[in-house]
């Protein structure tokens, strides 16, 4: 069974408003407008999914958990899900209107505690394709709906499924929200002065991983707009020359009665992000990730800042 860990309190969202948002690990984003939901769940092999790639043949799920905002007739909601795959050229590879096909009966709205869509690609997709999934939660008595779209990128079957048992989350209200497969230890988040330039500074102090693993892991960097949507333009984001910062952290604990003293060493990751603190600047998203060599670790960390 997955372990889920929260390392500070989330409140979630049961609102029924309009809201745009972008998930950890998948990168997958989501766009909520009347059906409000506790959280979506991406799993591989019934566990979560750490990444967007997927190796052929291979089953995937996105859960809606405790999805709410349907009309309700008789103690019965009639919730559908739609789904529409597009190959890298935008042809369609796959459609369906609604999984749940005409479903006059409906559902018991008191015991409906998730929506879920399992989908895999067989050898319709290539390895290397990057498939472009739109995937639509709503209700058929009415408008309310919670879009997903997200890009799958296709890998050979033979490689390692990169999914996680334990998840490490943290959050911190209107700003960073991390998750991670281990250990990151204590985030910080702080303004710097450097050379009379200004930076917004994160910092993931102790983190459970020794600083040779840290620097020879992949990390990857994406920049969103103030309304969570991607910016792609290369020039863009290394115009902004974020400086990211690995170091090595050496403590000693004592000794337990005659069992010698122990040595533990930790690392640092400090992201330094150029900022404005002018009221006429704009407001945007930095989404960092890490993974190591052999993808079996992974963190990943979001956060606004104003240029």
């Amino acid at each position: 069974m997955k372990k889920i860990i929260f390392l500070s309190v989330f409140i979630p969202f049961l609102g029924f408003s309009q809201e745009k948002g972008v998930r950890l690990f998948t990168g997958a984003s989501y766009f909520q407008s009347g059906i409000g939901f506790e959280d979506i769940e991406f799993e591989l092999n019934e566990d979560t999914w750490t990444s967007n790639r997927l190796p052929i043949n291979t089953d995937f799920e996105i859960k809606l958990i405790k999805p709410r905002g349907f009309v309700v007739t008789d103690g019965n909601c009639f919730p559908g899900v739609s789904i529409l795959i597009l190959k890298p050229n935008k042809d369609t590879l796959g459609y369906s209107p609604n999984i749940f096909g005409n479903n006059q009966e409906g559902m018991d709205y008191s015991m409906l505690s998730n929506l879920s869509l399992s989908l895999r690609f067989n050898e319709q997709a290539k390895v290397g394709d990057t498939l472009n999934l739109k995937t639509s939660f709503f209700d058929t008595k009415g408008k309310n709906e919670t879009k997903i779209e997200m890009n799958v990128v296709i890998v050979d079957s033979k490689l390692p499924l990169e999914n996680t048992k334990s998840v490490y989350s943290s959050s911190s209200t209107n700003s960073y929200e991390t998750k991670s497969t281990f250990e990151i230890g204590e985030v910080k988040l702080k303004n710097d002065t450097i050379q009379t330039a200004f930076y917004k500074t994160l910092a993931l102090e102790r983190m459970d991983l020794d600083i040779k693993s840290l620097k020879a892991g992949h990390e990857y960097i994406r920049l969103f707009d103030q309304n969570k949507n991607e910016i792609t333009n290369k020039d863009i984001i290394e115009s902004l020359q974020i400086e990211i910062k690995k170091s090595e952290e050496f403590s000693v604990v004592e000794p337990i009665e005659g069992v010698d003293r122990e040595s533990i060493t930790k690392s640092n990751l400090k992201i330094f992000i150029p900022a404005s603190t002018k009221n006429t600047s704009k407001k945007y998203y930095l989404y960092y990730r890490w993974e190591s060599l052999d993808k079996s670790k992974v963190f990943e960390i979001m956060n606004p800042f104003n240029l």
